[in-house]
């Protein structure tokens, strides 16, 4: 029986990658709330009204993007490292977590 370890973890869910299936919550959710970000900067009502929201749309992303960086290196150990993309995952929780 294999061990549990970081790389299970990340590397399958339904015996699909995992990277897969996050990274598009990280796609959506991060650039959402920021436009979420910047509506209620302008707009205090829909700040009253959606704050909230926001905040947990962005919390929920800058979580989906960790796991999708975590979930795409156990992908990359399994079948190869594809340079360009791995660079650009590994800096998606840091602008997440800038939002």
């Amino acid at each position: 029986m294999r061990a549990l370890t970081e790389t299970a973890i990340f590397d399958t869910a339904f015996g699909l990658p995992l990277h897969s299936l996050v990274v598009h919550a990280a796609v959506v959710l991060v650039p959402l709330a920021a436009i979420g970000a910047v509506v209620m900067a302008f707009s205090p009502r829909f700040s009253r009204r959606f704050g909230a929201l926001v905040v947990v749309v962005a919390i929920v992303g800058f979580g989906s993007s960790f796991i999708a960086k975590e979930s795409g290196e156990a992908l990359a150990r399994r079948v190869g490292l594809p340079a360009e993309h791995a660079q650009l995952g590994d800096l998606m929780p840091v602008f997440a977590l800038l939002l």
